[in-house]
């Protein structure tokens, strides 16, 4: 069945533009204030949100068949690889999302099929703001509401569907035990921000890439908004930057989530680059190989951003997706490590990737796998 989720707003005519959409907040008592258990009892509640649009159809299908194949292997990923129950919030702009998505798990053995839950709902964006719903990519900039859209969610981490798990998705989770008592949300590097040529602020050294991040919804609709003393909420932060920088939010929602954690660094918890491990991490001025070194880590969740899983652009981390894509789910997690170190071994170098560039990267994209024979 279809869930609807109703947002609750109203207007206030004072003119300006970041108070013209609030939320109606019930009072906020002292256990939400202080936040002081909001980090530590979600274990039995690992929870994911997905957002897919169609946009138009006719233009979009081939761009719909490639977002639902990599969104194919992401569940299986996740589904081979959990050990608890994995509940997924699917927002969409058609019917057809939930017949497609049911007959993906429809076609695995029940162990398996069984681990993730479904829900799903409508678009839902704030009234006289339907317009920005279609910057940059269609939906993208979804994500920037779900606070207020899910008003009785603690927590949930959102994650863009050309993502694979090469750890256990409920380690990912466990990071939300490492907020401190200020941050509420969590979000990994991208290396080379472009942002430069159109003058607007993003979060420092390199920017962030959003395509995971993880939500601790309750502050984020109780942020307060500068030296207001009254809780506003995340969406009306969200819109004062959309409003304030009209005409230059070229990657919409990234732009605007870069602008306000260049704003507020405070509130962030930065997300190890290897929870969202993408191309250019590659590139040898990137400081995450590093990271990843002293810290001991193989890529724990490569993220296919810049069509990597389509083009032959990344041929290791397409090889990664292909593998994937070919793995009968039900099968030992050998089944797809041997394949896959195969595969990678067999890979011809390129000149121009960046990923092939990198020593060790055969053994970075297999090393957490192997935790899981």
């Amino acid at each position: 069945m279809l869930c609807f989720c109703l947002l609750q707003f109203y207007n206030q005519q004072d003119g300006t533009n970041v108070d013209t959409f609030k939320r109606v907040l019930d009072p906020v008592d002292s256990a939400i204030q202080t936040h002081g258990e909001a980090n530590s009892n979600r274990g039995e509640n690992v929870t994911f949100i997905i957002i897919m649009c169609s946009g138009k159809p006719k233009k979009n299908m081939k761009v719909n068949q490639e977002q639902m194949k990599q969104f194919t292997v992401l569940l299986k990923s996740a589904a081979m690889l959990t050990r608890t129950i994995l509940r997924f919030h699917i927002i969409a702009d058609t019917d057809k999302i939930q017949d497609s998505i049911s007959s993906i798990t429809t076609k695995w053995p029940e162990e398996y099929s069984n681990r993730l839950v479904f829900e799903y709902h409508k678009l839902a964006y704030p009234p006289g703001y339907e317009k920005i719903r279609n910057m940059y990519l269609p939906c993208a900039t979804q994500r920037l509401f779900l606070p207020d859209m899910f008003s009785e969610m603690d927590a949930a981490i959102y994650v863009d569907t050309d993502a694979i798990f090469l750890r256990r998705p409920e380690e990912l989770w466990e990071e939300f035990n490492k907020f401190d008592d200020m941050q509420l949300a969590a979000i990994g590097p991208t290396s080379f921000y472009r942002l430069a040529h159109l003058k607007v602020p993003y979060y420092r050294p390199g920017g962030l890439n959003p395509g995971i991040m993880m939500m601790n919804l309750t502050r984020m609709r109780h942020y307060p908004l500068g030296s207001i003393p009254v809780k506003e909420g995340w969406s009306t932060a969200m819109l004062g930057i959309v409003n304030a920088y009209q005409g230059r939010l070229q990657y919409a929602d990234m732009d605007i989530l870069n602008i306000f954690f260049n704003q507020n660094p405070r509130l962030l918890y930065p997300l190890g680059c290897w929870w969202n491990f993408l191309m250019t991490h590659c590139k040898k001025q990137s400081p995450c190989l590093p990271h990843m070194a002293s810290e001991n880590r193989g890529v724990a969740l490569l993220h296919g951003a810049g069509d990597v899983f389509i083009r032959n652009i990344e041929k290791k981390l397409k090889v990664v997706f292909k593998v994937f894509e070919k793995y009968n789910i039900g099968s030992p997690v050998n089944g797809i490590l041997t394949p896959l170190k195969l595969n990678l071994s067999a890979s011809v170098k390129s000149s121009s990737s960046y990923c092939d560039q990198v020593e060790n990267i055969d053994d970075l994209l297999t090393m957490e796998l192997k935790k899981h024979k």
